[in-house]
């Protein structure tokens, strides 16, 4: 199995994670997916081109966004009252910014919700930057060194797997721009694969991939 490979679970939800972001969005992200959709347009068959008949349906249709109105109204009632949490004195710089970004604790509160309501799948890493040697508290509180939440969506989430640990691998999926020609100007996305496994010993190791190779 390839590193870049989802599970079959993953496949199996992913056209359905598309469906309901779109139905969540409204109108014309349907409109964006409509071929994903519906079944597929035969010209002609039995002497009726199904192709103008699909192509009027969607024409004539009004969108119900009801699907819309209760993620808006689900999400309103989780977010009518701030989250309650506690946290150290070390820990105070999430009040503002919990991603090491401009995020509160609460937009990453609400950010995650809303994905809950939508796909029911979501996944938080709390990570810091590497460093070779131990950091004082004061650089702790330093946005550059002090851990942050990282959200993935259900889409970036390809594989897991669980033993008698409990959740022992994530394999998710990043991007990340790469530079293009020399003027500094154009910039590439691509994708790379991070890997988060314990080994044997409960040591946790996070590896990285770039093109189905392990960055060293």
């Amino acid at each position: 199995m390839s590193i870049q490979e989802p599970s079959k679970e993953y496949a199996r939800h992913l056209p359905l994670w598309v469906k309901t972001r779109a139905a969540v969005k409204g109108k014309y992200a349907i409109e964006d997916v409509r071929s994903e959709i519906t079944p597929p347009a035969y010209n002609n068959r039995n002497g009726i081109d199904y192709r103008a008949k699909r192509e009027a349906w969607w024409n004539r249709g009004i969108w119900l966004p009801a699907t819309g109105r209760t993620h808006v109204s689900l999400l309103g009632m989780l977010g009518a009252k701030d989250p309650q949490y506690n946290l150290g004195a070390n820990l105070e710089y999430m009040e503002e910014s919990a991603d090491g970004s401009t995020s509160s604790i609460h937009d990453i509160v609400k950010s995650i919700s809303s994905d809950v309501i939508a796909v029911g799948y979501v996944g938080a890493l709390v990570d810091m930057p590497s460093n070779e040697g131990g950091l004082t508290r004061q650089q702790m509180s330093d946005a550059k060194f002090a851990p942050r939440i990282i959200q993935y969506k259900a889409e970036q989430i390809i594989y897991y797997r669980t033993d008698d640990r409990g959740l022992c691998e994530v394999r998710l999926v990043e991007t990340y721009e790469e530079p293009v020609g020399s003027t500094g100007l154009d910039w590439e996305t691509k994708e790379r694969v991070r890997r988060l496994w314990l080994d044997d010993n409960g040591y946790y190791i996070n590896d990285v991939y770039y093109d189905a190779q392990l960055d060293e």
